[in-house]
């Protein structure tokens, strides 16, 4: 991989993938455009990104020099549009299939806003060479070929036939179709693997207008790829639009490339003007050698072991070898196939004993992954957590899992206006769960939607915002569940069933896991799960424990 890009380029890209809206303004009115060199697609919209503070209208004033009657300067309307986070829903909420960059666009100006982009669709006949005046600046872009008309049909004959053919559930297969930055995915994947097509954009909406912008940028990176090696081109636009099989899903598993910072950087280099396409292509062939393709998440834990989900989204067989950081475990190797998901069960490193009694682990441990060279760390939390003399309290509820939070290794963050709390907690009578969820700030308690509560061997029990529980497996025997509603939340209390609790070996472990369901998604404690799981992960907690 390349050590540096063009700094403009990399702004530019940077800026078009990632940017967020600012929250602080400032008194006066001007507007700064950001990158005054943008590499812009012939013939197609540019995107640029700007900085405004004090008033502005929904549009301003830019002209260009164009070739018309010896050259006139001719004005166009440049629309002003917003980057905003997306609003919480169900959809995005539980979607696994999640964009890079999930910004959405509005017309409206946003409180506080200043970083913007505008919409520049430039005239046809605007010169070569010819700068654009917006706004007192002077910008003049680099202009590159668009994408020839058969691209991807010529792409797709050379893609790997690997595909998962199994009918595409659009949460976990597909796109955010909400996603303006991320259309351009669909675009590849409908031309080269045959996705279905999507709702297409409001014509002249926020939207469209960024998907107008962005894809030609991409399919013209695919095709100055393709000038130097189509193999490079389809490899690299393979990874853009990848997806695994696995065993226990029908839908195919989106794994393409995810993590924002590679998207921007590659991008960036394939479209700097100045840069040789043959070296261009030989860069990118040799990152996609050495970095490591591979999605890893722990899928389940138990007293003895954890299982690893292993994605591997390429076109190879990949061998992935596991071990205990300073265990002294020997390591442990698989081997992926190509486009699936594989689990592997590691057994937990051998714990100390004193006199053959075994000393309980209270701290988390790390288990190494290492692939092509290259080592990243996942933590594990001990098997078991001692629930103290006031129990054990689990105020962490996530939101599921999803591929952008596995690429990166950085989870999504839940809403904090409306957490929910769990605790196992000790009564005369033995011990009880309890549990409060509220509701946002003038809400309806009515909507504090479904809390299960997940125990071993599959069982699990469900608690409705109306107080009505389902125990389909009768655990609770007909024992009470108190219920109680209040303007802002729910609380809910009953005893932990007998036949939760493991009394192996003399011990007292209860193995549980809490999943809250509601209008805007899913929430798990105190463990992430894959949105697909129909139960959270568990969490074994030792009742004898009182550290």
């Amino acid at each position: 991989m390349p050590n540096r890009v063009t700094t403009l380029l990399a702004a530019l890209v940077l800026a078009l993938l990632c940017a967020a809206p600012q929250a602080a303004a400032q008194a006066g009115a001007s507007v700064k455009v950001l990158v005054q060199r943008p590499v812009a697609v012939r013939g197609a919209p540019l995107l640029l990104p700007v900085r405004i503070d004090g008033p502005c209208g929904l549009a301003l004033r830019a002209s260009v020099k164009t070739g018309a009657r010896g050259g006139e300067t001719r004005e166009f309307d440049a629309p002003v549009l917003w980057p905003v986070r997306p609003d919480d829903t169900a959809e995005i909420a539980n979607r696994w299939a999640t964009a890079a960059n999930d910004l959405r666009v509005v017309r409206e100006r946003p409180d506080g806003a200043r970083d913007a982009y505008l919409f520049l669709d430039i005239p046809a006949d605007a010169r070569d060479g010819a700068p654009i005046a917006i706004a007192g600046q002077s910008l003049e872009p680099s202009w590159i070929e668009p994408a020839p008309q058969d691209l991807l049909e010529r792409l797709s004959a050379r893609l790997s036939t690997l595909d998962p053919q199994a009918e595409p559930d659009p949460l976990v297969s597909l796109p955010d179709p909400g996603a303006p930055f991320e259309r351009f995915r669909f675009d590849l994947g409908c031309g080269l693997r045959g996705w279905p097509e999507p709702e297409p954009y409001a014509a002249g909406s926020p939207a469209d207008m960024v998907a107008r912008a962005t894809l030609p940028l991409w399919r013209a990176a695919l095709a100055r790829l393709a000038s130097a090696s189509e193999g490079v081109a389809a490899e690299f636009a393979e990874l853009l639009v990848a997806r695994c099989s696995d065993a226990e899903v029908r839908a195919p598993i989106a794994a393409w490339l995810a993590d924002t910072k590679e998207l921007s950087t590659v991008l960036a280099l394939i479209l700097e003007p100045a840069r040789d396409l043959q070296s261009t292509a030989d860069r990118i062939a040799s990152w996609m050698r050495v970095r490591s393709p591979l999605l890893v998440w722990i899928d389940d834990e138990d007293r003895g072991s954890i299982m690893v989900a292993i994605a591997n989204p390429s076109t190879e067989e990949q061998v992935v070898r596991f071990d205990w950081i300073a265990e002294g475990e020997a390591p442990l190797a698989a081997v992926v196939q190509p486009m699936e998901i594989a689990r592997m069960r590691i057994a937990r490193p051998t714990a100390p004993e004193v006199d053959g009694a075994a000393i309980p682990r209270n701290e988390a441990l790390a288990l190494r992954m290492e692939h092509r060279g290259q080592a990243r760390s996942i933590t594990v939390l001990p098997d078991s957590l001692p629930a103290g003399i006031a129990g054990c309290t689990l105020a962490r509820f996530v939101r599921p899992l999803d591929l952008v939070a596995v690429a990166t290794g950085v989870e999504r963050a839940t809403d904090g206006t409306a957490p929910t709390f769990a605790a196992v907690r000790p009564r005369l009578t033995g011990w009880e769960i309890f549990l409060e969820a509220r509701v946002t700030a003038g809400g309806d308690p009515a909507q504090a939607g479904r809390i299960v509560i997940a125990g071993p061997r599959g069982t699990s029990i469900a608690i409705a915002a109306d107080g009505s529980v389902e125990d389909p497996d009768g655990l609770l025997g007909g024992a009470p569940v108190e219920f109680a509603v209040y303007p802002d939340r729910i609380r809910v209390g009953f005893a932990v069933p007998p036949s939760w609790i493991d009394r192996t070996d003399g011990a007292m472990v209860l193995s549980l896991g809490f999943s809250r369901e509601t209008p805007v998604g899913r929430q798990d404690a105190p463990f992430a799960g894959t949105p697909w799981r129909a139960l959270p992960r568990r969490v074994r907690i030792d009742l004898l424990a009182r550290e």
